[in-house]
């Protein structure tokens, strides 16, 4: 195997996991497939990272494997807030949940 090739982890498990006192990183424990604990650390912009790609590719995955491309991952939603960005003009959701708060408060 050449320097190129990646190392692949077959995860059985998700263990536990730790956020640095310092909050720079996180650390996944896992249990690999043969049962070996391996931890996992992960500087805070690469978990910024999978927290935007992981849920398309769950979508891809579900896709894929029910044949289907109506298949989406969905969450609930336990409760949400809004909240303003350090320039006035800027916000934190999508224009269209800013479109439909708009309409909501009008029609108050």
């Amino acid at each position: 195997m050449d320097d190129s090739t990646p190392n692949e982890i077959d995860v059985r498990t998700l263990t536990t996991h730790q956020v640095t006192p310092d909050g720079s990183a996180i650390c996944l424990n896992i249990e690999n497939s043969g049962g070996r604990p391996i931890a996992l650390r992960l500087p805070s912009f690469c978990v910024e990272q999978l927290l935007m790609t992981l849920p398309h590719l769950l979508s891809k995955a579900l896709q894929a494997r029910y044949g289907d491309e109506s298949m989406r991952v969905v969450f609930p939603l336990g409760n949400w807030r809004l909240e303003a960005a350090a320039s006035a003009s800027a916000w934190t959701a999508e224009p269209a949940v800013l479109r439909a708060i708009r309409r909501a408060s009008i029609l108050r």
